[in-house]
Formats: C-alpha cells, sequence, structure tokens
C-alpha cells in the first residue's frame, strides 16, 4: 500500500471531518509499517550497506511488491537507486 492513497470516508458528517479519519488511518499504516520493519520512509537517512566503503544518505523508498501483497517476505527498499 502507498501511504499518500487511501479510502475516503464518505459516511463522515462534512468533508473536513472524512479527510482527518483518511490521514489518519494512512499515517498510522505507515507507522505500523516502519514499526514492524525498523525503517524510517519520506525522512532523510544514512544507512552503511555491505560491502560498500561509505554510508549512503538519502529518502528511503519503499519498492511495493507488483502485486501490491507483502506477504511473509521482508520489503525491499530503494535508497539513492539502489
Amino acid at each position: 500500500m502507498h501511504f499518500d492513497q487511501g479510502e475516503f470516508h464518505f459516511d463522515a458528517r462534512n468533508s473536513e471531518e472524512g479527510y482527518r479519519k483518511w490521514r489518519e488511518e494512512l499515517d498510522a499504516k505507515k507507522r505500523a509499517f516502519e514499526s514492524r520493519w525498523g525503517v524510517v520512509l519520506g525522512k532523510r537517512v544514512t544507512v552503511w550497506l555491505e560491502n560498500h566503503a561509505k554510508p549512503l544518505s538519502g529518502t528511503l523508498e519503499w519498492i511495493e511488491p507488483k502485486d501490491g501483497k507483502l506477504g511473509n517476505h521482508p520489503p525491499r527498499f530503494k535508497l539513492r537507486g539502489l
């Protein structure tokens, strides 16, 4: 799941309430994903990679599986093209 798209609540009393619930749910899903896998998405990070002499810095991106399902497999990430 992309953390910038979700399901809007059309049953909300007004558009602001629906938008707020939508953002809260997406943010909660993103926090759960980050907590589960020990990563921070959308912020600048520095990581040391095996077989790399220097650390890499940049914004960590999740490579979502083509079918959209993570299953029991660990996620794949991209940092500065790697």
